[in-house]
């Protein structure tokens, strides 16, 4: 089961440490919440036929379940974050198994063109608050402290 404690601190102090506004912050969890949840979702050990299929019938039930208990004590958009964290996951899949993907192939070119990629539903929250791209901490609280 998620250990909900040391995650819980470790969220409140990305916000404390990134002075995000009360108003903000729902958004703010919601991003770091996916960009740590999503960084340690295993991958299949080889290509998978369908990689949507076997994220839905291998992760999602337990993240929907670790998306709940974090809810409890941070308010995040369900929405927002499971699709950010299926995003996240899928780019990683195909870097790792597909990396001829137009999607995989994009993501490459626009990082070597441009030095970074930019998300229009997240990208003026996450200029804002440096604390969603250093969210480094969270990361490694979610990797001790949840089931996958």
């Amino acid at each position: 089961m998620l250990q909900i404690k040391p995650i819980a601190t470790a969220i409140q102090r990305a916000l404390d440490c990134g002075e995000v506004q009360f108003a903000d912050r729902c958004k703010v969890v919601s991003l770091l919440v996916a960009d740590a949840l999503a960084a340690q979702l295993p991958l299949p050990s080889s290509a998978v036929d369908h990689p949507e299929a076997w994220y839905r019938n291998t992760l999602r039930i337990n993240i929907g379940k670790a998306l709940n208990v974090i809810n409890e004590q941070h308010v995040i958009d369900m929405d927002i974050v499971e699709n950010l964290v299926f995003k996240l996951w899928i780019t990683r899949y195909r870097l790792c198994h597909d990396a001829t993907h137009p999607a995989a192939s994009s993501l490459l070119k626009n990082l070597l063109l441009c030095g970074e990629v930019t998300d229009p539903v997240s990208c003026e929250i996450a200029n804002r608050y440096k604390c969603v791209y250093e969210n480094r901490d969270l990361i490694e609280v979610f990797q001790t402290n949840s089931v996958f």
